[in-house]
């Protein structure tokens, strides 16, 4: 009799805990004043972004008031790696969302109903992003059903590589924009 009572109990307890969870996740978004709008967080990013100078030979803070150097990046995971660019695109104004291992672009970057696909490379310095990229950046990007891609590197892109970005149209967003960005 016991043994049926736990059993009982124990799908209870975790339905209970889910809703907890539930309903911690909701107050939270309601009680930070924003209600879920993303849209309004996006735009006061924004308004804080745009009365910031940044001098590209400085490290820049981000919203989590941490330091980035080129070392710093290029030191990181590679998850860490894709955070601080789905970041980096969300001080441009985009609506920006790491995406799985299982995806062909590291990061979707959205504006309006523009799409970037965008390739994350975590290169150590000496290190220069190749035109292969350039080209495997842009068929991933179509992959997952974005309008453009974008590469964005810790290094720095050959010329080659810049070059061939410009003729296909992909951006290439070497380490100096990215530390601007962030």
């Amino acid at each position: 009799m016991l043994t049926q009572s736990a059993s009982q109990v124990g799908p209870a307890i975790l339905s209970a805990g889910l809703l907890l969870v539930l309903w911690l996740g909701v107050n939270r978004l309601w009680l930070s004043g924003t209600g879920g709008d993303t849209d309004a967080l996006q735009e006061s990013a924004n308004e804080d972004s745009e009365t910031a100078e940044i001098d590209a030979d400085d490290d820049v803070c981000s919203d989590t008031s941490e330091k980035y150097s080129t070392e710093d990046l290029q030191s990181m995971s590679s998850s860490e790696f894709r955070e601080v660019v789905a970041e980096a695109y969300r001080t441009q104004g985009y609506r920006a969302d790491v995406k799985s291992h299982y995806s062909p672009v590291d990061v979707m970057a959205r504006a309006g109903s523009e799409q970037i696909g965008v390739t994350a490379k975590r290169y150590e310095s000496g290190t220069e992003v190749s035109p292969s990229v350039i080209d495997d950046a842009l068929a991933d990007a179509m992959d997952a059903g974005a309008d453009r891609a974008a590469v964005v590197t810790a290094s720095t892109f050959t010329e080659s590589a810049r070059e061939e970005g410009e003729d296909r149209n992909v951006d290439v967003v070497d380490v100096k924009q990215l530390l601007q960005w962030i």
